[in-house]
């Protein structure tokens, strides 16, 4: 489910990635956007992730903000969201590197935000959306197993839509 908008426009695509509580979240960008230039990740929010603005509702949101080194534009947005034990080097304005930790994975208790119920629902929330045109994502079915670098999308992408995969 999309839930934010970002750069004034609903992200293009969304996905919850479970883990029990206490794995690393790190930040979703590599080192390269979709055409090979070197990318700068920024951190450009940081906030409560459910509109009651109590952690206890859902952990942390921090949105990230890519930029290319080439051309010095935006070229992309990520929303990490239900994230627990953010450091404290995590605040807005900060540059975070290729697959920086953004904190853990969190219980959190049963809200309208956060509908979990045991360490096995436990899970952070992404969503990602590009500059211009359309990001993409990395179709994979449920339940595949993924490690701190494994691709999940791309953006910069010039997908003519949302929620389609690369």
């Amino acid at each position: 489910m999309r839930l934010f908008a970002a750069v004034g426009y609903l992200n293009d695509w969304s996905v919850d990635i479970y883990q029990n509580p206490g794995a690393t979240v790190v930040s979703p960008f590599g080192r390269k956007t979709s055409t090979g230039s070197s990318v700068t990740v920024r951190v450009v929010t940081v906030r409560p992730g459910c509109a009651t603005g109590n952690l206890a509702d859902g952990g942390w949101r921090i949105g990230l903000e890519a930029s290319d080194n080439a051309t010095g534009a935006v070229v992309g947005r990520a929303d990490v969201m239900h994230v627990d034990r953010k450091p404290a080097s995590i605040t807005v304005g900060a540059t975070v590197g290729p697959w920086t930790r953004l904190g853990q994975t969190g219980r959190f208790r049963y809200s309208s935000c956060y509908q979990v119920n045991g360490d096995t629902g436990a899970h952070i929330h992404l969503e990602v959306i590009n500059r211009t045109k359309y990001s993409c994502y990395i179709a994979r079915g449920a339940g595949a197993g993924l490690g701190d670098e494994t691709v999940i999308g791309r953006v910069g992408t010039l997908d003519s839509g949302p929620q389609q995969a690369c």
